[in-house]
């Protein structure tokens, strides 16, 4: 099976992701450390910091786990790999691929998803294209992969994902 694209944040959205997750982090845990409420001591402030840790470990772990991070091509199938889950796309069920311009997605709605700096993935629908899944991390570049069962958008990275299919 082929690597088609490998996803790395680039350095700066790295670098202000996790600046931005330490400064929400540590406000939260300023508040509610420092928070007096009726008939609780520092037992109540030590509750109210570690549910506010557990709930951010959960968040970034969704975050993380359903962001995109390779497509892998071969003979047979499609898949598109994140951290914690893949999805496989049989050749014999793709109908057709095409380049799509970014403003198609314009209007859609997200049933199902997940979003962040430098990419989007999860299920979405607008009157244009109907249901699809969306892998994105970057919005030049859009391919839509059109199955028996509903359509795909993942970036071309390089044009390589595009090149695949056309030969």
């Amino acid at each position: 099976m082929r690597t088609i694209y490998r996803y790395t944040l680039r350095p700066q959205s790295a670098l202000i992701q996790w600046i931005l997750s330490l400064v929400v982090a540590g406000i939260l845990v300023y508040y509610f450390s420092s928070v007096q409420m009726p008939g609780t001591g520092s037992v109540g402030r030590i509750i109210h910091v570690a549910v506010v840790l557990v709930a951010l470990a959960a968040c970034y772990i969704t975050i993380f786990g359903y962001m995109p991070r390779r497509i892998m091509c071969d003979d047979e199938s499609v898949v598109i790999k994140m951290t914690v889950s893949s999805r496989v796309i049989e050749k014999s069920d793709i109908v057709s691929v095409r380049s799509i311009n970014p403003s198609l997605l314009n209007g859609s709605v997200r049933s199902f998803g997940i979003g962040g700096i430098g990419f989007s993935s999860g299920q979405y629908r607008n009157d244009s294209l109907g249901e699809y899944f969306l892998y994105m991390t970057r919005l030049e570049d859009l391919i839509l992969i059109e199955t028996s069962s509903g359509g795909y958008i993942v970036t071309n990275y390089d044009g390589d994902l595009g090149e695949f299919f056309n030969r």
